[in-house]
């Protein structure tokens, strides 16, 4: 057994360690802060969504199998949108994009998303480069966009919609620590007017990302793949998370 770090930061994840299965949904639940009450309890979610015409149902099917398959490790449920209407939990975002969610149960009914931080700091810094890369998979794999320019084929950068800012600058501060060129695009008002964007985390050399983190999200990948940075590569599975690959 590798030497994981101990990690108790008010989720249930039936097992004290980070490894890199729960490393993975922390990163989706940092990423996301989305939680909802259900009979009673506060459940954390790491979420996956996309806007319909975005992504083929075969596509979103198999991002599904096996991040449930990754659930399943840690016995954390993953719903659909239907399955959620089914069982009466609250909808919240899902009710107008597609995707599912794994849940997991707080210990301590905490929905400040801060609070978790400081000690997830601590173990993820003094965790293995697979605990590491696999949070940074997590980050991204659930709710991150693919900047795609249609005309060159290039991919100019991998973004976050980041509303908490602490949030935000913890994984500024992480990714870096990686190695990672990032930056960060503010909310502004839209020209054609509605509501402001949404600040954005952005990863700007997705070369990098591609070949050493990576995302389960076939979806994603042949994005990457199928541009400009995927000339000459193949992409492979990784060999510390499952279904998580890789470009190189």
């Amino acid at each position: 057994m590798c030497n994981y770090q101990q990690i108790n930061i008010g989720i249930n994840f039936n097992t004290p360690y980070l490894n890199e299965v729960v490393s993975y949904f922390i990163g989706g639940i940092i990423a996301a802060d989305e939680f909802v009450y259900y009979k009673g309890n506060l459940y954390w979610i790491a979420p996956v969504r996309h806007n319909p015409s975005y992504i083929l149902t075969t596509e979103l099917n198999q991002h599904f199998t096996e991040v449930d398959y990754l659930g399943q490790i840690l016995s954390a449920p993953t719903f659909t949108k239907n399955s959620m209407k089914a069982q009466g939990i609250p909808l919240g975002k899902f009710n107008r994009l597609t995707g599912f969610g794994t849940f997991f149960e707080s210990t301590n009914m905490d929905s400040n998303i801060i609070n978790i931080l400081p000690q997830l700091s601590i173990a993820l810094n003094a965790s293995s480069t697979s605990v590491k890369r696999s949070f940074l998979a997590g980050v991204f794999d659930g709710r991150g966009a693919i900047d795609h320019d249609t005309r060159t084929n290039n991919i100019r950068f991998i973004s976050l919609d980041a509303t908490n800012d602490s949030v935000r600058i913890f994984l500024n501060r992480f990714a870096i620590s990686m190695g990672y060129l990032t930056n960060s695009n503010f909310s502004r008002d839209r020209l054609e007017g509605g509501n402001p964007r949404e600040n954005q985390f952005r990863i700007i050399d997705v070369e990098h990302f591609a070949s050493d983190i990576g995302f389960i999200s076939t979806k994603k990948m042949n994005m990457i793949s199928n541009s400009t940075l995927g000339y000459g590569k193949s992409i492979h599975q990784s060999t510390y998370l499952p279904g998580l690959k890789q470009l190189y």
